[in-house]
């Protein structure tokens, strides 16, 4: 329904409530929780920020329960069903949404994301999307993450996203390359400056650039004001 921008408020609505209801909530993996954040996010997008059929507030409170179901999910003994993907799309979400539904749960999930077991699997987009998004969130809805340098290092700095550069595009690189900036520009700042640097030449020394021909005038005046 939010890809065919169907805005039909009472469909809206009672497909989100039935999710949340209790025994459903309860059984959704990551992917399902995901799904729903990032298609409250689409539709938003399409309908001038709003989720038909809810209130600005409504869609706090439902942010907050998704994140809350992925936060018991990454935090159990087991965790089962989570990927790089599902918590890129809960972090976009909750930006394109402008809600911060809890600092304990986002660190949580961002420190899952940057774990080796979930993290390998982790796309260039995803990449970019989850670093574009926290400093997004720390901009604009008052998040401030807490996760270690070393977390952000393996993020942004370690030998599998060399490898991933490889196959960025060039928005891919624009976004991740303007995330760095507003995370090291923050006060005080969430990244040491050797990180940032580190990350911002590994990206204009990846073969993206070689191509500047196929790249929008957007991307690169952003990658010019890093």
């Amino acid at each position: 329904a939010s890809k065919l921008q169907y805005c039909d408020g009472g469909l809206w609505r009672a497909s989100i409530d039935a999710f949340l209801e209790r025994r459903s909530l309860r059984d959704a993996t990551c992917i399902d929780l995901s799904n729903v954040a990032y298609s409250m996010a689409i539709i938003a997008r399409s309908n001038k920020g709003a989720v038909p059929g809810f209130s600005q507030s409504d869609i706090e409170q439902v942010t907050r329960e998704i994140v809350g179901a992925a936060y018991v999910i990454v935090k159990s003994p087991n965790p089962e069903f989570v990927d790089s993907q599902g918590i890129k799309n809960i972090f976009w979400a909750c930006y394109m949404l402008k809600c911060n539904p809890g600092k304990v749960e986002l660190d949580a999930l961002l420190q899952t994301f940057a774990r080796r077991e979930h993290y390998g699997g982790a796309t260039a987009r995803s990449v970019s999307s989850v670093v574009f998004a926290v400093s997004g969130l720390e901009r604009e809805c008052g998040y401030k993450p807490s996760i270690s340098q070393s977390l952000w290092e393996s993020i942004l700095l370690d030998d599998v996203a060399v490898g991933r550069v490889a196959n960025a595009t060039p928005m891919d690189v624009s976004d991740l390359a303007f995330s760095v900036r507003q995370l090291l520009s923050a006060t005080p700042p969430y990244l040491t400056r050797e990180c940032a640097v580190g990350c911002i030449g590994m990206l204009m020394g990846g073969r993206t650039v070689h191509g500047l021909s196929t790249w929008s005038i957007m991307d690169v005046s952003t990658v010019m004001c890093v």
